[in-house]
């Protein structure tokens, strides 16, 4: 494809490949949403400032990953993606200084950048696992990509052009730049010793059943760590663990996915807050029904939070 070098070249650039990846359900329950977040905070000056910045992801991080989905999707979505956007951007102005030696400023283009390069990971490998990564899909989802990164406020020689450059910069950056930093660190360490903040969707009744809570946190534990890239498993292979237990439950837990995701009803599949920019189709009168179920429980745990 031709390189995209400019904003007007993508400018009124829609985003069904984003949208519809970001509205897909999986992404909190596959890992790999789970999986891209830990990228993030496995990148040390993004680990600093989370610490130093005191962020809500340290006191009360399933509310913290659920309303950074509902700030994301609104990037994707309606005539105001970009300021949505640059509002996001505006959160992290000031985000600068020095956590034990390590400086940090999060609007640095490269790390500003880390998380969008974090996601596009994310959607990759499951259109892979769909078996729906064709050429066109790729083309489509690079188009995207920059637009949306490019919305961001990133400087356009900061961009990847084409997936290739993508992918050597978020290959290196996983070879050279990540750690498991303090935050990892901690988030791998609840989940072996049960110690995870309860999740939303569980009642508490049912989180202080030791079989529950070792039960997510296993399911949490395999998902996530089958979700990061070879190489970063490879490098931080004594702080994962990972057995003929794990790879067998992996299996298992992939093969469940499909299959569960084949009969869902397509309007149960993705989240209301871009369902209809995804579906031409709402679909028949039980399909709604799921989908009204979904959205129900949905909005009792954001009011939770």
């Amino acid at each position: 494809m031709p390189e995209l070098h400019t904003y007007q070249d993508l400018e009124g650039q829609e985003l069904p490949v984003l949208r519809e990846a970001f509205a897909d359900r999986r992404r909190i329950f596959d890992g790999l949403g789970i999986a891209a977040g830990v990228l993030q905070q496995m990148h040390p000056e993004i680990n600093a400032a989370t610490i130093d910045q005191q962020s809500e992801f340290l006191s009360d991080p399933w509310g913290r990953i659920m309303r950074s989905v509902v700030q994301i999707d609104s990037t994707l979505s309606g005539g105001n993606r970009e300021q949505s956007a640059m509002t996001i951007r505006g959160y992290h102005s000031g985000l600068n200084g020095t956590y034990m030696g390590q400086e940090y400023d999060a609007l640095k283009d490269e790390t500003f950048m880390w998380p969008l390069m974090t996601f596009r990971y994310m959607i990759e490998e499951r259109l892979e696992r769909d078996d729906s990564l064709s050429d066109d899909t790729i083309r489509q989802l690079n188009e995207e990509w920059i637009a949306w990164a490019l919305s961001y406020g990133i400087e356009e020689n900061a961009i990847p052009k084409t997936r290739e450059e993508h992918r050597e910069r978020f290959d290196d950056i996983c070879t050279t730049t990540l750690e498991m930093t303090e935050v990892a660190r901690s988030v791998f360490a609840q989940m072996r010793d049960l110690t995870l903040a309860r999740p939303p969707f569980i009642p508490a009744e049912l989180w202080r059943k030791k079989s529950v809570r070792r039960g997510f946190s296993d399911f949490l534990y395999v998902t996530t760590v089958s979700g990061l890239p070879p190489i970063v498993r490879q490098r931080f292979a004594d702080d994962l663990p990972w057995g003929p237990m794990q790879s067998v439950q992996n299996k298992s837990l992939h093969g469940t996915f499909r299959m569960a995701w084949m009969v869902t009803p397509e309007a149960a599949r993705y989240s209301s807050s871009l369902r209809r920019e995804v579906l031409c189709n709402p679909g028949n009168a039980f399909s709604q029904l799921i989908a009204q179920f979904l959205d129900f429980v949905n909005e009792v745990t954001f009011e939770e939070r």
